[in-house]
């Protein structure tokens, strides 16, 4: 264990309204677990803060005995080891304040969508998330958050307005366009080295309903349903959203009967026109789901109208912790070639280790010019396509079976990639990899930023797993 004076830490549990866990004492173990259960999580130090104020008192703890500073919420991007240092855990700040008339939503550090999406229900107003209601909001938004409404309202990091944020420093400073405009930029996609967010303000549009929803095809139909798709998005409007994964189910009870144990391809689809009504989107999204109509009754089909505030089901992602492993890439525009390439190694009849192989199309609202961008710091946004991997729920694949799976896929694909990509889509990146996430000069902006709010570099960013 690093050396904190005895003094300092009995100043620090002085200060808190919240409780701080040495390495083995009672209640350490249960607030170093998170989302994910394959997470290294041992710091020397865990500090359960109970408000903003604890977090501050958490940092300049750390500063003053020289501890490197990580943080979780729910876990969710816990994949880096935490083998020392203190870890600040904020998933009991889940204050979540709705400004109807203003369209603006204050969100605690430790609220996730499904935490905030229920203020919503009645407001005629919803806010732009992510596939994944048990993500936290506030880490998704600092990676950019990409999610099925993004191709027309941009990125979720697109939508802040305000954040409190507290530096490396141990100063509690409040980051916008008019305050700290380049920790405010930063921010919006830099995701990590910044700060700890203790609240985050977005604006949120009017929107009450959308057509969405997903098809499952059974393995028979991968080939036609792929091919089909590569061919289709290059004609759709921003009102569509959409990605398509090749799945491979477990024959375990967590999932549906039809799907348990199955191949199978998933479309997934969104259809979004915020003044049109239920009718009209109906059909509009039906016209846009012709070609897939055509090739015949899927396994499942959930596609319909569907709340604003109840769009997880699209993707279906899981909503309860779990052993997982992931990784992905960006890509530049795909073509039948791409689907051959990708057939050859993940097709039906292949065995892979990985629940998902999933292809989603961006652009639209999401595409930014390359250069200086007012709308953060979020790389990567310039790729049409994405590419991602998922292996759950057997942590023995992870080691080697993953890795060497995931080495031939990006093999198959390798002329498609495109050189950044976003940090979500990279679990925890370092060395060669962190070049991935942002242009060179990006990089070297968000590097100034870091060294300015983080002199001392107290915040873990890019270290080399244990």
């Amino acid at each position: 264990m690093a050396a904190a004076s005895e003094s300092s830490l009995a100043q620090l549990r002085a200060e808190l309204t919240g409780s701080v866990f040495a390495r083995g004492e009672e209640g350490y173990a249960e607030e170093t677990s998170g989302f994910i259960l394959n997470a290294h999580v041992d710091p020397d130090y865990v500090v359960a803060v109970a408000n903003e104020a604890d977090v501050v008192a958490a940092v300049r703890f750390a500063v003053a005995n020289e501890l490197p500073v990580s943080v979780m919420s729910g876990g969710h991007g816990t994949y880096q080891p935490i083998t020392d240092g203190v870890l600040i855990r904020t998933n009991r700040l889940t204050e979540v304040v709705v400004d109807v008339e203003a369209k603006r939503v204050r969100i605690g550090a430790g609220a996730n969508w499904r935490t905030v999406l229920p203020h919503f229900v009645g407001t005629g107003l919803a806010p732009i998330t992510g596939s994944a209601p048990t993500v936290g909001a506030i880490g998704l938004t600092i990676g950019g958050g990409y999610g099925p409404l993004s191709r027309y309202f941009g990125l979720v990091s697109d939508w802040a307005r305000q954040f409190r944020v507290v530096t490396g420093e141990g100063e509690l400073l409040v980051a916008d366009e008019d305050n700290h405009a380049d920790l405010f930029w930063a921010l919006r996609g830099g995701k990590v080295g910044l700060g700890i967010i203790t609240e985050l303000t977005l604006e949120v549009p009017e929107l009450e309903i959308v057509y969405g929803g997903g098809i499952y095809f059974d393995s028979s139909k991968i080939e036609q349903v792929y091919r089909t798709w590569v061919d289709w998005t290059k004609a759709l409007p921003n009102n569509v959203g959409t990605s398509i994964t090749i799945m491979r189910f477990p024959p375990l009870d967590i999932f549906p009967e039809p799907l348990r144990g199955q191949t199978v391809i998933h479309l997934r689809f969104s259809y979004v026109d915020p003044k049109a009504s239920a009718e009209e989107l109906r059909a509009a999204g039906e016209q846009w789901l012709e070609p897939f109509r055509a090739i015949g009754q899927g396994l499942l089909d959930n596609i319909g109208i569907l709340p604003a505030t109840g769009l997880g089901v699209i993707h279906n992602d899981p909503d309860a912790p779990l052993y997982v492993w992931d990784k992905g890439r960006f890509l530049n525009d795909i073509d039948q070639d791409y689907v051959t390439a990708l057939l050859e190694v993940a097709g039906e009849g292949r065995d892979l280790p990985f629940i998902t192989v999933e292809t989603r199309y961006h652009g639209g609202e999401i595409y930014r010019e390359p250069g200086p961008d007012t709308a953060g710091a979020t790389g990567g946004r310039q790729a049409p396509y994405t590419f991602l991997v998922i292996a759950i729920p057997d942590p023995s694949l992870f080691t080697e079976a993953a890795p060497r799976a995931l080495a031939q896929l990006l093999e198959a694909i390798d002329p498609w990639v495109h050189p950044e990509q976003s940090y979500h889509w990279s679990s925890h990146p370092y060395g060669d990899e962190l070049k991935r996430l942002w242009s060179p000069e990006v990089a070297e902006r968000l590097d100034e930023v870091r060294r300015k709010y983080d002199p001392k570099g107290l915040f873990v960013f890019g270290r080399v797993p244990a």
